[in-house]
């Protein structure tokens, strides 16, 4: 049989599936769940055989770490303690999955103490220890500085502190403590304070973005909507007028790439060509370089490691190539859980950037919003791997 050892120790494989149901069997026992003695015993001697450290971080939690099993909690206690072992197996996606035990973690102390303690035991990968937020935060003085740091991933010498402060705190109380940061000072989540949420399934996504600088003019202009075309599609410079002005019954069009100038502002609108359709669907406004601006960043590169993430992230939005940082971004495959939250903050950073961008030219409203949406979206990531709850 073909195993391969990851990051986290355990194999993959089908021995590797059964050293992983062996481990919730015995997670669900530590929280006070219901497990028959021989499901017990089955899982006890297939980690004994193949996965000891597992079997041993699991002894481990149980003298003094839980609180008491589920039958001395209140009903709905014990409810949710039945579900963590699959709450923390699904790591960042348990939130999104499993919505209401969530919000009751960020209640209830008790219930928090379970998780945290599974999640000790257990090793789960997605979260970040305390000394690996400190290698973040050295990465980002050593390749940002604190003025790049804020502007790159959104991490301030101010904030950066509260965020340790909060990880030193016992991880029973760190998803309330991270949650409350989040939602008073977090310059990536509060970028829109006081505007109403937009659902993700609502965003219009466009390429390029609704604002961002190119290296070079795009060949096609594209967005993603439920809705159905025909559409009319607009170019235009407030210098030449229209650039392009057509009807298109799918959700793109090409573009006439030796009509767009380089360094003015290029804007584009989409509406849909329908009775009563005064309102466009989407804008942005694009700035393709000069070619002696764009000569000097031609060679942008994407490592999978942090100080990678951190440079690129810099790089980008100093220059506004938001397009081009979100899509390196996202193609990425984090080498390690800071890496990953690095890419999350910087995601989180670039939106923020866009949403300031599309205010300040008056396209806040719907485009800036979905930004400002995206922008929470990925710092509720970032929470996710620190160990807090996101929304």
């Amino acid at each position: 049989m073909n195993t391969r050892t990851p990051h986290n120790g355990q194999p993959e494989g089908g021995q590797g599936r059964d050293w992983a149901a062996a481990s919730r069997t015995l997670a669900r026992y530590l929280a006070g769940g219901a497990v028959a003695a021989e499901e017990m015993r089955e899982a006890v001697r297939l980690l004994a055989e193949g996965a000891p450290e597992v079997l041993e971080r699991l002894r481990a939690a149980l003298p003094g770490e839980l609180p008491e099993a589920a039958e001395g909690l209140p009903a709905e206690c014990a409810d949710v303690v039945e579900c963590l072992p699959d709450y923390a197996a699904l790591g960042s996606r348990a939130r999104e999955r499993m919505p209401s035990v969530g919000r009751h973690l960020l209640s209830c102390e008790a219930c928090a103490l379970h998780l945290a303690a599974l999640r000790d035991a257990l090793g789960w990968p997605e979260v970040l220890s305390p000394e690996q937020l400190e290698a973040v935060f050295r990465a980002c003085g050593r390749v940002l500085g604190e003025d790049g740091a804020e502007r790159a991933v959104g991490l301030s010498g101010d904030f950066a502190g509260r965020l340790r402060a909060a990880m030193a705190q016992p991880a029973a109380a760190r998803g309330r403590i991270l949650a409350e940061i989040k939602e008073a000072y977090d310059p990536a989540y509060v970028v829109a304070a006081g505007e109403p949420e937009t659902p993700e399934g609502r965003v219009v996504h466009t390429s390029p973005l609704w604002f961002t600088h190119l290296l070079a003019p795009p060949a096609i202009l594209a967005w993603s909507t439920a809705l159905d075309g025909p559409w009319r599609v607009r170019l235009w410079t407030v210098e030449e007028g229209d650039i392009l002005a057509t009807e298109t019954a799918v959700a793109h069009v090409s573009l006439p790439v030796e009509a767009i100038p380089a360094g003015g502002s290029v804007r584009w609108e989409v509406r849909p060509i329908a009775p009563a359709a005064d309102l466009p669907l989407v804008r942005g406004i694009f700035r393709v370089l000069p070619s002696d601006e764009a000569g000097k960043l031609a060679e942008l590169r994407g490592e999978p490691t942090l100080d990678g993430v951190l440079a690129l992230a810099d790089l980008c939005g100093e220059a506004k190539l938001f397009d081009s940082l979100v899509a390196r971004l996202r193609a990425l495959d984090p080498a390690d859980g800071a890496t990953a939250f690095a890419v999350e903050r910087a995601l989180a950073a670039a939106f923020a950037a866009v949403h300031r961008e599309l205010v300040a030219r008056r396209l806040g409203d719907p485009e800036g919003l979905w930004a400002a949406a995206l922008a929470r979206r990925h710092a509720d990531a970032a929470y996710r791997i620190l160990g807090g709850e996101g929304s």
